[in-house]
């Protein structure tokens, strides 16, 4: 019996698994992050697969598979036990936009197995407001963001070296102005959304006018009635459009397996959306 390809097997059907439940809510989003901390346990199973492969030992086989699937239940365990009790780390940070001199505004966001969120400030805020859902506390759930001239951009995760990796199960919330003191009513001129097994909730006021790009068929999307399917190039993905008034907000879908969920509300108010 080739052991190492259990091993294997028993990994794919548990991290299956555990994606459903988070996704039905039954363990909490956060909890591949924290997992992921203790990799070396796989090095361990594997290499007790393979030594069983050579020796021809079940009994070295069989703890292989019992050290994966034990891990991974004692680790979900310990991630429920902490948020009943709670004890999960938030990191919150403000940026002062009217300090930076921006007059518009992109985001960019990526994230795995995680949510984000985009909800609006009170009228006369200043400041942007970033908050990052991630027990793990990892550098990589941190955020970048930078202005050049009267653009500003916000990154999340930030990007080292090119690369810029979400953390499984994180999240982030966005705190939006409704008027910055340049542009057309503080509203972001682009958010890129992107990652896989996610959600994005996004609620924008009725006069605003909203294009949606969707790359990928694999993107789920919840849409107002006033959004009409535009045509759009072989290759380019598709385009989803609402008439409005004043500067157009893009929203990018760009990964796989995502939901892009955007509701209109009455009134004045820009923006505003919870998960």
């Amino acid at each position: 019996m080739n052991f190492g390809k259990v091993a294997f097997g028993t990994l794919l059907l548990v991290a299956g698994v555990l994606l459903l439940a988070i996704r039905l809510g039954l363990v909490p989003p956060d909890t591949p992050g924290f997992l992921l901390r203790f990799w070396p346990v796989l090095l361990i199973a594997f290499g007790l697969a393979f030594l069983a492969g050579a020796l021809k030992n079940p009994f070295l086989g069989c703890l292989a598979s019992i050290l994966i699937v034990g891990g991974v239940a004692v680790g979900v365990f310990w991630m429920i036990q902490r948020h009943e009790g709670a004890k999960v780390s938030r990191g919150v940070a403000s940026i002062d936009l009217g300090r930076a001199k921006v007059g518009s505004l992109t985001v960019r966001v990526r994230t795995f197995a995680g949510g984000f969120d985009l909800i609006g400030a009170p009228a006369k805020s200043r400041t942007l407001y970033v908050a990052v859902r991630n027990s793990a506390g990892d550098s990589a759930s941190g955020y970048r963001f930078f202005a050049s001239g009267k653009t500003g951009a916000l990154e999340w995760p930030q990007r080292l070296d090119g690369l810029g990796l979400a953390p499984p199960g994180g999240g982030v919330d966005v705190q939006v102005p409704l008027h910055l003191e340049l542009g057309d009513s503080g509203r972001p001129d682009q958010i890129h959304i992107g990652g896989a097994l996610s959600t994005a909730h996004i609620r924008i006021a009725q006069d605003v006018p909203v294009q949606l790009l969707v790359r990928s068929p694999l993107t789920a999307r919840t849409l107002p009635s006033d959004f009409v399917k535009e045509t759009q190039g072989r290759g380019k993905g598709l385009v989803y459009a609402a008439r409005g008034r004043g500067r157009v907000v893009k929203i990018f879908a760009d990964g796989n397996l995502l939901h892009v969920k955007i509701e209109r509300i009455p009134g004045k108010e820009i923006l505003n959306g919870r998960r």
